[in-house]
């Protein structure tokens, strides 16, 4: 059967892809320590144990890096239905620019902020420019958009460097 509908303008990429190939980037491995959890591409997580990281849970000093997606890994042992599985191995972007998860409509010279909690009904570690008290923080320096995105698409173009990141909670 031949294909018959196509989408006019192909995506650029998805949540967790290196937007360019930069020689800025700056990437660790962390091996995911969620007792259950999968940790989606494309949003902020938290350094855990050395070695390891976890899901945002609280403003902290601890920001590792934005989880990278990776074409590499095994469908059925290292992938769940949202992301990387406990226990698996995942690389972290900490300086480059990269597509990330937004829960809100985003344009270049917006504020930069994530998620660090779900009390406000958001998804942990997801970017958005809005402030939603004691649950986002507000990156001051070292995060800019470089390319805008809708919630509807679910993803945006962003720059960071984690080297140089100043935050505070909202």
């Amino acid at each position: 059967m031949s294909q018959t509908t196509y989408l006019r303008d192909q995506l650029a990429g998805r949540p967790g892809m290196l937007a360019d190939n930069s020689w800025l980037k700056d990437s660790v491995s962390a091996v995911n320590d969620e007792a259950s959890a999968e940790i989606q591409f494309g949003i902020m997580v938290q350094q855990a144990a050395e070695g390891k990281c976890t899901i945002l849970t609280a403003a902290t000093n601890k920001f590792l890096g934005i989880s990278l997606l990776d074409h590499a890994y095994h469908l059925s042992q290292e992938l769940g239905d949202t992301g990387v599985k406990p226990d698996m191995m995942l690389d972290v972007l900490r300086r480059g620019r990269i597509f990330v998860k937004i829960d809100e409509d985003v344009a270049v010279g917006d504020a930069v902020r994530f998620r660090i909690d779900n009390g406000g009904g958001g998804v942990p570690g997801v970017f958005r420019k809005t402030a939603d008290a004691g649950n986002t923080t507000n990156v001051t320096f070292g995060a800019r958009w470089v390319k805008g995105g809708t919630s509807a698409l679910g993803f945006a173009v962003l720059e960071i460097d984690l080297l140089a990141l100043e935050h505070t909670a909202d």
